[in-house]
């Protein structure tokens, strides 16, 4: 891995300077609607790594003197303790089960969620969003409603096999924003993710926090913010500005055997901070009762007098009536389906919290944070009960569709496995509360999941010996794993054998047909072999699977053009341009497919599209001029040549296509016979003397 310290500077002064000399005061007044809304979201961030929450070393004076001035809420659950379907919850309001995304591979969001941002932009405010890791990068569909979307990670650090932005770049994006926006209307999205596994904050910290790393990066995050706080301030928008810091999941750091997240939903893993400051507040005190991230799009909407969205099913936490009967909250995890085992599926309802599995656990968070002793077998009423609520929760939200997941390549699917992720398509069984007791109990599982971690970091770290002897391992425990026969493959692919790669991507497939994105790239790698006929099938499979997918779409069109089938592909290649997909490349592949089936005039429609688009590449002047010459529009196509020669003079094809025209045409006007031989000398100089077709333009101009 390289290391993220070395990106780094030594200080971040405006951070180190910290705002520890804020004065806290009573219960202020109701006050006016804020002009900005910040909402920083801090990945992987327990709560009690925070020194107002009662951290024992404090690492963090700025989200610190933040807190004196705002109302801190003690108790916080994230729905699920990964990534993307975290900040779903987090940005529209809802729980996974109702935005459809619950993991951070096979998820999107769907369109017609609605986001704070989109509900923000309706009302007149500049939207923008920074975003420190791939995890949620556009494709995931959390760009919804965001007029700047600052996802483009080139050039920061770089975490196993996926790039991140370290957390001093993300602040320093969120102060230009907040500069160009400061005399409008706000909302800032501010994502930092240097807390995520592996750990290696820069110095000071380091040795700060030598052998505790996590929280070496939680203090390297608050000097950040400390510089928007900063920015904020000398903006003259800090008073005014609704200001939340809060965080997606946590982290595991041992407890219950997980060094990290997304397998247990253990508190160490769900609780977050969550710290909201009204405009112009000084001292609003703080919440025992629990909440949600689910609760954050409610309470923004509160803040700002704006009626919040249908589908949220949280609350305003500042509106909230203390003494209101304790809430239902739900969370889960869906990654132990992907070994074969029982969902995850919680609920906290007062001090008592549910882990239904096929053994349940009931916890008694106030008197067991930690949740070391279960209570299943001496208050089974309790446990009932909750079981009860959670069926609820599951019955409300049954009918709700699981989302598509984003256009991800087997390469983007790798990044994400890299970071310990796998991949848990949710299915409506994983909800089914007495089809999971059936099935293996997670717990049972977690060494195999481990396990599986443990290849995947070997895989990032290229140890492909290593890694093939693991994954043999794993498939001796589970022959029918799946991610391990695909990861064979991948590994074949590496090794210059792409046969042993097909027989393993089969036999995953066999094991599980709905995997879109490995069928897809098996159909390439068919297609790469010149095995047409074959990845035919595996390909229109996939494309139907995701019609909205615009590279399958075309990917498809060339397939069915290889095979000589030029109006399917042009109706796939049209289907991928609907979809987004607009390249110099798809319009010379369709105006070649034009081009098979006698549609000359659209052809070369298509063909300028392509040189529009791509002006600097010569394929796009050659399909051209020899559309142009097939429609005896010989004046056009020279012209289209000399053009081409302008962009690309290095160019050996259009330098002897000229040189063919001005000597072979038949229109005295047009030829140009001694410009022809010094185009078919060049071009001869070009090819280096020995190519057949340029001597043939050389002999055509000597005579």
């Amino acid at each position: 891995m390289t290391s993220r310290a070395a990106h780094r500077s030594l200080l971040i002064h405006a951070g180190l300077l910290g705002i520890a000399g804020l004065t806290s005061c009573a219960r202020a007044l109701p006050q006016p609607t804020a002009r900005h809304v910040v909402l920083i979201s801090i990945d992987t961030c327990r709560a009690d790594h925070l020194g107002c929450y009662g951290a024992q070393r404090p690492a963090t004076p700025n989200i610190d003197g933040v807190a004196r001035q705002a109302t801190l809420f003690r108790n916080v659950l994230s729905p699920v303790p990964l990534t993307l379907p975290a900040h779903c919850s987090m940005l529209t309001g809802t729980i996974p089960l109702d935005h459809g995304v619950h993991d951070n591979i096979d998820g999107r969001l769907a369109a017609d969620r609605l986001t704070l941002a989109e509900i923000l932009r309706a009302e007149g405010f500049a939207t923008g969003a920074v975003i420190s890791s791939f995890v949620l990068d556009r494709r995931f569909g959390l760009d919804q409603g965001f007029d700047d979307y600052l996802d483009d990670l080139g050039g920061g650090g770089v975490m196993l096999s996926v790039p991140e932005r370290l957390g001093e770049d993300a602040s320093r994006l969120a102060v230009e924003w907040l500069e160009r926006n400061r005399d409008r209307d706000g909302f800032l999205f501010l994502h930092y993710y240097d807390p995520h596994a592996l750990w290696a904050p820069p110095e000071p910290w380091a040795t700060q926090y030598a052998g505790e790393p996590y929280a070496g990066e939680i203090a390297y995050v608050d000097a950040c913010i400390g510089t928007v706080l900063g920015a904020l301030r000398e903006l003259g928008i800090y008073d005014s500005s609704l200001l939340i810091i809060t965080g997606d999941h946590g982290e595991m750091l041992g407890e219950h055997g997980e060094e990290e997240h997304s397998y247990f939903i253990y508190q160490s893993a769900l609780r977050v901070p969550l710290i909201v400051k009204p405009p112009h507040s000084r001292r609003a005190g703080e919440v025992d009762a629990w909440a949600s991230l689910i609760d954050i799009v409610p309470t923004v909407c509160g803040a700002l007098g704006i009626q919040p969205p249908q589908q949220s099913s949280g609350v305003d936490l500042l509106r909230r009536d203390p003494e209101a009967e304790p809430r239902s909250l739900y969370c889960e995890s869906l990654t132990p389906t992907a070994y074969g085992a029982a969902s995850l599926l919680g609920v906290v309802s007062g001090p008592f919290k549910l882990i239904q599995t096929r053994r349940p656990e009931l916890y008694d968070l106030d008197a067991d944070p930690a949740e070391r002793t279960d209570l299943t077998a001496v208050r089974p009423d309790t446990a009932a009960e909750l079981r009860g609520r959670l069926q609820q929760i599951l019955r409300r939200a049954g009918s709700r569709p699981i989302t598509d997941g984003a256009p991800l390549s087997q390469q983007d699917v790798a990044r994400l496995e890299a970071l310990g992720y796998v991949s848990a398509t949710a299915g409506a069984t994983d909800f089914d509360l007495d089809a999971q007791r059936k099935l293996e109990d997670p717990k049972d599982l977690l060494s195999f999941h481990l396990d599986t971690q443990a290849v995947s970091r070997l895989l990032a770290a290229s140890r492909l010996d290593e890694a093939t002897a693991a994954l043999e391992k794993l498939l001796e425990q589970r022959p029918g794993y799946t991610w391990a026969h695909r990861q064979l493959g991948a590994i074949a692919l590496q090794r210059k054998d792409p046969d042993a790669a097909i027989v393993h991507f089969e036999r995953a497939l066999a094991l599980d047909p709905g995997l879109v994105v490995l069928r897809a790239d098996l159909a390439r790698l068919l297609l790469a072999q010149g095995r047409v006929e074959e990845a035919l099938p595996h390909l229109r499979r996939a494309a139907d699977a995701r019609p909205d997918d615009g590279v399958l779409q075309r990917d498809l069109g060339v397939a069915l053009a290889l095979d000589g089938r030029h109006q399917e592909a042009i109706d796939r290649y049209r289907a991928a341009r609907d979809a987004g997909i607009e390249s110099a490349e798809l319009s010379r592949q369709l105006g070649w497919s034009l081009e098979r089936v006698g549609q000359l005039d659209a052809a070369v429609a298509e063909y300028r599209l392509a040189v529009q688009l791509d002006p600097a590449s010569p394929e796009g002047y050659l399909r051209l001029g020899a559309a142009l010459t097939a429609l005896d529009r010989v004046a056009e196509a020279i012209d289209v040549y000399r053009r081409g020669l302008e962009a690309r003079p290095d160019s050996v094809e259009l330098t002897n296509n000229l040189a063919w025209k001005l000597a072979t045409c038949r229109d005295p006007r047009l030829r140009d016979v001694e410009q022809a031989l010094r185009l078919a000398e060049e071009a001869n100089r070009l090819s280096g003397g020995r190519h057949p077709v340029v001597l043939d333009t050389l002999a055509a101009a000597y005579a």
